[in-house]
This record gives structure tokens, sequence and C-alpha cells, in this order.
């Protein structure tokens, strides 16, 4: 994923709520969460919703409480999800389903989604909404985060599982941020630089839970630093060293 991509960041902030849970993943720039232990299964557009809903089943029929997430984008929601998502409804599922939204269509070349007021040939459309399609089908949690609020997000995140463990049913969490590959996400996304202070241990924990290309390990000084050619200075990482030592340049 490209630096300062905030699916990363919405991985990284997954995994330290549903660190014992099932991935299912699926078809998009974001399939490249595998390296970040956040996707188990990948098989076809749509099948990450499917295979939550399969996986579900087959836990309630050993009687084993286990935690699955569905990781989709917000174009392939459009495309294949939707369909799976009703059916999971319909049949008293109980996961976590996670939509991706940075408004594009990333992994092809940045084409418009359906939620955009204007098509790939810039001719003004309706817009289809995500959230108001998944509160029509009576989905008792939706939150709509951005994940580059780690706070708040985290906070969502328990809030969720909470919920499907309360209620045995399905939440729904948007995370929503601009892709940082196009014009118009790059232009808008905040600006913050940081660097990774002396007391680093190089333990190297940032690079192995976060993986951003910016962040690279000097072999000479057993530290990690800053690749200030590739950074574009979104300071998500910030969260990534468990010792404090990626700070805020002031």
């Amino acid at each position: 994923m490209c630096p300062g991509c905030a699916h990363r960041s919405a991985f990284f902030e997954i995994k330290q709520v549903y660190s014992d849970a099932i991935f299912a993943g699926d078809i998009g720039c974001y399939t490249l969460g595998v390296n970040l232990g956040v996707t188990d299964t990948v098989f076809c557009m749509g099948a990450s919703v499917s295979f939550a809903f399969g996986f579900n089943k087959a836990f309630k029929l050993s009687d084993k409480n286990q935690h699955v997430v569905a990781i989709i984008g917000d174009s392939t929601f459009f495309h294949t999800g939707l369909s799976a998502l009703i059916d999971a409804i319909h049949n008293n599922a109980k996961f976590l389903l996670v939509i991706l939204d940075n408004s594009t269509v990333a992994m092809t070349g940045n084409q418009k989604t359906l939620s955009s007021p204007v098509n790939s040939l810039g001719e003004a459309v309706k817009p289809i909404s995500i959230e108001k399609i998944v509160r029509n089908l009576d989905i008792g949690f939706l939150e709509i985060v951005d994940p580059y609020d780690f706070k708040k997000s985290i906070e969502v995140l328990k809030q969720s599982k909470d919920y499907i463990e309360k209620n045995s049913s399905i939440a729904v969490i948007i995370f929503r941020h601009l892709c940082v590959n196009t014009d118009e996400g790059l232009k808008n996304n905040p600006i913050i630089k940081v660097f990774v202070d002396n007391d680093c241990k190089g333990c190297k924990l940032c690079i192995d839970e976060f993986e951003c290309q910016s962040l690279i390990f000097n072999e000479d000084t057993k530290q990690v630093e800053i690749d200030r050619k590739t950074c574009i200075d979104c300071a998500q990482c910030i969260y990534s060293c468990p010792f404090g030592s990626i700070k805020v340049l002031k």
C-alpha cells in the first residue's frame, strides 16, 4: 500500500481490538492487508462477506465463540458485497463488516465509484450512499470514522465488539478517508511532519506492524529513520511505536 494510505491505519487499528479474529479479505489494493495480518482469506470479489457468514455458521455448529471480521472496499461492496450482506442479515449472521471507503477504485486506475456525484466521463450522476443502504437493511450498529483518527477508531471498534457480543448480530464500520493517491486526496490530506528520536530501540516493531515504506531501518545506527523522499507527512506512524519514539516535529 502507498505511504499515507488510510487502509493501513484502519488495519493497524483493527488489529488492536480484534487481534484474535479470523479476517475474511476481498479483492482490491487493500488485499495487501495480508502483510499486516488482517487478511486470512482472499477468493473473489464479495467473498469477504460470504466467507464471514460461512465462518460464523460453522463456529455456531461447533459452539465456538470466534470473532470474525469481513473487510471490503467501497467499490467492491457496491459490485458484489451487497447481495452477500443481505443474505447474511436474513440468516441472522454475527460478524463485523468493515467497509474501506476511499472514494475511488484505486487498484484499477482511480475510476469513480457509485458514491461519486460525477462518473468517469465527468457527467453529473446521482451518488449512491453506502450508509443509507446499510441503514435501510436495518443494521443495528453503523459507525463512520476516519481511520486517521486513531483514538476514535479504537473507540468505535471496541463498541462494535460489545454490540456484536450483546446482540449476536452484524455490526458495520465504514472507514472513510480519501485515497492519497488521487489529486484531491493528497491535496486535502493533513500535513504533520514527524521524526524518530534518538531513544529509538531499533526493535523494528513499527516497520513490522505498520509496514509503511517510509519507515526504514539504518543498519549503521540500528535505529529507524523516516525516508523523506517517500513520506507524505501523514503522521500515522506515530501510533505504531510502543515506546513513543516517533514524534511530531514542532
